[in-house]
């Protein structure tokens, strides 16, 4: 007998049609949502991390910097925060879901058979220890790749720098020979921690396996329920899932441990020279900077300089040359308070200069090194560097006064000629002027000058002098 069909109405076709999209729509907003604010999260975390890393990383000593590598300070800001960048990516959304999945899973199997949930549960441990233990391997693991990493990034940066130095001498080899050795030890270290990582799984499931059959065995025994005891097996099944992930996880932050570690040691140094923020500022010398009965040492055995006393007036110009090693260096280091004497007192017109306001007295000095420094920005701002906010003529003004106007507008783009980093597309005298230039812009009441005019010609060293001689006399700060 035929069966008669009933009418469908409009609405009913059209809600059949809507219903599954609006519900795999919803689904897909809520995954959009979920994974773009954790990613929000994670993202400004690290990004925040970077910031105080580096932050932190400026404001520590010059003792700190002379004894750390580029490449590990490039580690430190870059591949410790991007460690936990990725351990917060991968692992931040399993962390919130998988222990509430745990939970539920659990909570289930002690209400079908709380007698056997007990039971069962005594094979979690198997799953825990060996998860621990793979952990501290990887964490051993990730530690040497992370110092093997920081070799690596310091080979790149001392050979790119120094490159002529490498071609003139042949050094190709040797530095590719050190640039494999650490290369080898990243990827020796990346494949021990894959293994470590890949072993976890077969390990759970194999405790996962054992613990379903004893408790199969154990069903059998008691002559239980097979309709419970089916249930059981397939909720227990669930169960070992979302441990799996857990232990995945710990894995994920084994690895982002010794990053973290890591930025942990550098929060917690402190400077070795402590600036007295709240100290008073230096607005200006009104009468003298004292040495007196200075003694100074960086190992604390050598004695660099030993009972050194002397009076630098307002508006001096200190020129310091001498033998290599006869303690120039050390003396531009205390001048500028990159280090603090061993014993004996700077005075800035009678205030010791651990009371004052550090960033304040810099700004009443300028120095000219003989090791020029310059940045990979345009010739305009790297001579602006000596006073922020210096206007164009102002700018050129110092340039005209250190005798580098002709040479930076026979430049391509004149003042807003990129030089390259470190200068690397100028001459070095072209280099010691810019250098110069930036100290003169400063416009400071002591300049500093460290051998400054040795990369000079004796023409341009003779007009230069007379510069400083010029600019000394008025000084108009």
């Amino acid at each position: 007998r035929c069966r008669r069909l009933t009418p469908v109405d409009w609405r009913q076709i059209i809600g059949a049609l809507c219903l599954l999209p609006a519900i795999a729509l919803l689904r897909g907003i809520m995954n959009y949502l979920s994974a773009y604010m954790l990613a929000w999260v994670s993202q400004h975390v690290v990004m925040d991390l970077r910031n105080v890393v580096f932050s932190k990383l400026t404001s520590l000593s010059m003792d700190f910097h002379n004894h750390s590598s580029s490449g590990d300070v490039l580690i430190r800001i870059n591949g410790d925060t991007n460690m936990l960048n990725s351990a917060l990516s991968l692992g931040l959304n399993d962390l919130v879901k998988e222990p509430a999945t745990l939970l539920a899973v659990f909570c289930t199997l002690f209400w079908v058979d709380p007698y056997l949930t007990l039971f069962s549960v005594i094979f979690l441990p198997m799953c825990v220890v060996p998860t621990k233990l793979l952990g501290e391997k990887i964490r051993k693991a990730s530690r040497h790749g992370v110092s093997a990493a920081g070799n690596i990034n310091s080979v790149i940066v001392e050979c790119f720098s120094n490159m002529r130095i490498v071609k003139a001498f042949n050094l190709e080899r040797q530095q590719m020979n050190e640039f494999e050795k650490s290369s080898k030890l990243i990827n020796r270290m990346g494949m021990r921690m894959q293994q470590h990582k890949s072993l976890l799984n077969p390990i759970i499931e194999v405790f996962s396996a054992m613990g379903i059959s004893v408790m199969i065995v154990f069903v059998m025994l008691t002559h239980g329920d097979v309709a419970t005891l089916v249930t059981f097996a397939t909720s227990l099944t669930l169960l070992f899932t979302p441990i799996k992930k857990i232990g995945g996880i710990h894995l994920y932050f084994s690895q982002t441990a010794i990053g973290v570690e890591r930025m942990g040691e550098i929060l917690a140094m402190k400077a070795s020279v402590d600036d007295n923020v709240n100290g008073p500022k230096v607005e200006g010398f009104h009468d003298k900077l004292v040495l007196h009965n200075i003694t100074f040492s960086y190992d604390g055995k050598t004695m660099v300089l030993d009972g050194v006393t002397f009076d630098i007036p307002r508006g001096s110009r200190i020129g310091l040359a001498g033998e290599s090693g006869s303690g120039k260096s050390s003396l531009i280091n205390l001048l500028f308070r990159f280090y603090d004497p061993w014993g004996g007192t700077i005075l800035v017109d009678s205030q010791n200069l651990r009371d004052v306001n550090l960033e304040s007295y810099r700004q009443q000095l300028a120095l000219v090194s003989q090791d020029t420094l310059l940045f990979n920005v345009s010739i305009a701002e790297n001579i602006a560097y000596g006073r922020p906010g210096a206007t164009r003529d102002e700018v050129i003004a110092a340039a005209k006064s250190a005798r580098a106007h002709d040479f930076i507008m026979a430049q391509p783009n004149g003042y807003d000629t990129q030089i390259g980093e470190r200068g690397i597309r100028l001459s070095g005298g072209q280099r010691q002027r810019l250098a110069i230039a930036r100290a003169f812009v400063r416009d400071a009441p002591i300049l500093v000058l460290d051998e400054a005019t040795a990369s000079l010609d004796a023409k341009t060293e003779m007009e230069v002098q007379e510069d400083i001689e010029r600019l000394g006399r008025p000084c108009r700060r």
